[in-house]
């Protein structure tokens, strides 16, 4: 991609999705995203390692069913988030807040977030992500100085396993 200089800019509106000044993105909200597939026979659907550069502030995580979950029996599902897989210590696992009853099965635009109005700002049958509560960020564990990876999860309680499914594991941050 080429650079240009420009001298003077008018403009009754302008809006970036991204800016990169100097090669830096520092101060800027960015987005990463990845896929996790439900594996027939599992019980947890993972995002795989997230990567975030050096000091990083967290400022959303969000779960969203891409493609309907299924299960192979009645079982909560629970989601988390940690610096390892199957750890809850940037959000503690707390399980049924992506479903109404275990027997639910996960449909497509469901799903949580840390952000209170995109989980459920019109309750958990009919507005944003129809979670039954938010994610919350463990306290203390938004800011990462020296970078992390962060790892999340969809799990099911009793042994009951994913039989079909995907969602996207989306993490919002800006460095400082």
């Amino acid at each position: 991609m080429s650079s240009s200089v420009v001298e003077n800019i008018v403009a009754k509106s302008v809006s970036f999705d991204s800016i990169v000044v100097d090669g830096s993105s520092i101060g800027h909200k960015q987005v990463l995203t990845k896929k996790g597939v439900a594996v027939d026979g599992a019980v947890v659907i993972k995002s795989g390692a997230i990567t975030l550069p050096a000091n990083s502030l967290i400022t959303s995580l969000s779960i969203v069913v891409t493609t309907e979950i299924a299960k192979s029996g009645s079982a909560t599902s629970t989601q988390q988030v940690g610096t390892s897989e199957g750890t809850g210590d940037i959000v503690a696992g707390t399980p049924g807040q992506m479903q109404t009853t275990g027997s639910d099965k996960l449909v497509v635009g469901r799903g949580n977030s840390t952000d209170v109005s995109l989980a459920r700002p019109g309750g958990p049958s009919t507005g944003g992500l129809r979670a039954t509560g938010a994610m919350v960020i463990e306290p203390g564990k938004a800011f990462h100085a020296a970078g992390v990876s962060l790892f999340m999860e969809i799990s099911n309680s009793a042994s009951k396993t994913f039989t079909a499914g995907a969602c996207n594991f989306i993490v919002e941050f800006t460095v400082l």
